[in-house]
Parts: structure tokens; sequence; C-alpha cells
């Protein structure tokens, strides 16, 4: 089998890996061999990730990679969390009671949660969402973003991540088809962007979603399209600011929690798209993996940092996971009518305070309340 974490595979490696996993986890898996077909017609497949408990109509969050071709961390990290996710629940299944029983170890707990995400949550996982770019990348240009998109005038690729159904061509990306972030033709005229937005929006219970990128180890959240804040901005502050805790907590990385728009603002992006175009009430989320500027490595992250650097982050989506399975129980508790006033009161009044403190106090200056 191949192994994950210890070198960067190609496209075709990645798919046999995935198959593999799930036709060694069949109980807690299901495997989708194609949800659409990119420009060269390359398949791109996704897995399912489920525990046995919960029933039925599981809430599902959404996990991807490999949007930007160069990014060769971003599905080996995918890769490593599927495999580490499945792996961690079958072995906190077996060891049943004796998992809460006796001394109880940091790898007992990170088991303990994982049965319960899975139990609660089916992931649906998508290793790699721009297979052409990122086979190209290893056969044609190392630094390569695109997908491969023959443009009219001969020139070659859309960015993606600029090319979704969310307030795309109103800046933020360029109308020059050979820049690196050629937001398109036309909104979503790429067959990988309207295949997972197709299925994304055919997941009947989705509330959230990750896209995973390098570099730069930040934790972006909602909005990128605007700097002014979303209403549920306390909550989306709080779940950005444990996974950075829990990530720093492994080895000391240091990530950056902020809204995207705060890095710089970005249209037709996927994490906005989930968020405002899926519906998700978790919101869609952007994660840039190591290395850093300080690293000196940028896209090019050594292999030897594959499983460190998505370690760190297996426990960010735990994290992650744990409070998303909070604010589920909440929102069913309350109805998402009074869950979704709750939040936006407490984001009102966290802005307040925060305006206050700094004199520039203004009514509700900045937050748009979002409706649900």
């Amino acid at each position: 089998m191949l192994q994950t974490g210890t070198q960067y595979h190609r496209f075709d490696e990645i798919v046999r890996k995935t198959k593999a996993l799930a036709d060694k986890h069949k109980d807690n898996t299901k495997f989708v061999a194609s949800i659409g077909k990119t420009h060269e017609g390359r398949e791109i497949p996704v897995i399912h990730l489920s525990g046995s408990g919960g029933g039925k109509n599981k809430p599902q969050i959404w996990l991807n990679g490999g949007q930007h071709a160069r990014e060769w961390i971003a599905p080996a990290a995918v890769v490593y969390m599927a495999e580490n996710m499945l792996e961690d629940y079958r072995t906190g299944r077996e060891l049943g009671e004796s998992l809460h029983s006796g001394e109880q170890t940091a790898e007992k707990e990170r088991l303990g949660k994982v049965k319960k995400l899975m139990d609660k949550f089916e992931f649906v996982v998508a290793p790699v969402i721009n297979p052409d770019g990122y086979e190209y990348s290893f056969t044609g240009n190392r630094m390569w973003r695109k997908n491969r998109r023959k443009n009219d005038d001969g020139t070659y690729g859309v960015d993606l991540n600029r090319n979704w159904d969310n307030h795309w061509g109103e800046g933020g990306a360029s109308t020059r088809t050979s820049a690196t972030d050629y937001q398109g033709p036309s909104v979503a005229s790429e067959p990988e962007v309207q295949a997972c937005q197709k299925y994304i929006k055919g997941l009947k219970h989705g509330i959230a979603g990750i896209d995973f990128h390098s570099y730069g180890e930040l934790i972006l959240r909602s909005r990128g399209w605007t700097k002014k804040r979303s209403g549920d901005e306390s909550l989306l502050k709080t779940v950005g600011t444990d996974m950075k805790a829990a990530i720093h907590k492994q080895r000391g990385t240091k990530y950056t929690s902020e809204t995207a728009a705060g890095l710089y603002p970005t249209t037709g992006s996927t994490d906005d798209w989930m968020s405002e175009g899926a519906n998700m009430w978790g919101h869609g989320w952007t994660v840039e993996l190591p290395d850093s500027e300080r690293g000196g490595k940028g896209f090019l992250l050594a292999a030897s940092q594959i499983k460190p650097a998505s370690k760190e982050m297996y426990h960010g989506v735990i994290s992650f996971g744990e409070n998303m399975a909070k604010q589920h129980d909440e929102r069913e508790k309350m109805g998402a009518k009074e869950w979704t006033k709750r939040i936006h009161r407490r984001t009102y009044e966290e802005l307040r305070h925060e305006r206050a403190s700094e004199d520039k106090l203004g009514e509700s200056e900045g937050v748009t309340f979002l409706d649900y």
C-alpha cells in the first residue's frame, strides 16, 4: 500500500491510495470514483468517511486539497488525515470501554475524540480537485498553479479558486488569461468547479468545509470577498482560535487565524461559496499549510515535512470537528433561528466592545448580519 506522510505522489497514485483506504475500511467508507471530469479527461474522486454509530443522515463536513497545482502538501495532508481518521476510529472501536478506563494518555484522548467525531459526522474528502494542473506540476512546470484549460489566445489555465459562483468578477482576481489568478471566461466555467459545486450542493446535510492550500500557516475564516465582518464572526473566531491552539500544542507551530479578506480580498473563492452558495452554517474555510516565509521553502516544502505538518493539522481538524459538533447540538436544541440570533448578538457585542476600546464605536459599523 502507498505510504502517506513520507513522499509526494502523482495523481494516479493518490487515487489508488484513496481506493485502497476504501477497500480496507469498507464498513466506514464510500468511494466515489468520479464526481466529474477535468479538461484533460481525468476523473475527480471522493471518499466518504463515517463511523458505524450515530445513525443515518449525519451532518457532513467537506475537506479538499489540490485546488492549486503546485501546493503539493495539501493533497498529501488530506490523504494523511483521512487515513489516520479511519485507523484511529478502528483502534478506538477495538479498545471499547478500555478507551475510557485506566490511565488517560494523549493517544487515548485522541482516539476517543476521533471515534466521537466519526460517529457524529460524515467527512467527505476530495484529495485533489485539480488533477490536470497537479500532474502538470510534476511533468511540466513545478510552480504551475491553475488548471489546464487552453484559453482562446493560446495561454493555459484558470485559477479554480477564483472561478466559483460567489461574487465572481467583482475584483480580487485577474481578467488576464496569462495571470496566475485568472478568474476564467465566465463564472464557474471550469469543469472541475462545476463538478465540485454540484457534488457539494448534492450533500443533503453539509454544514462546513475546509479547502487546504499552502503556504503561510494560516486559518482563514469567512469572509474573503469583503472586509465587512460576518454576523457569525463570534463563532468563527472561536473555531479558528481553538484550531490554532490545537496545532500549536503539537510542535509549537504558530498559525495565524484571521478573516480571509484580512489577508487580501478575493472573489470567486471556494470558502465563500461554501458559506453562501452551499449555505453551510459552519461556513467554508481556507487553511494555508506550511511552509512560511520564515521557513524559506515556500511551495517547495521538503517531503520530510509532510508527516509533521499533516499530523499537527490533523489535531487542528479534530478541534474544528469538536466545535462543529458542539454547535450542531446547540443548534438542534435551540432551533436554527434562535441559534443564529444568539451568535449574531454575541458578534455585535464583541465588536462593540472592540471598537469602544479603540474609541471608534459606530452603530454596527462593518458588521453584516446574515439571514439564514
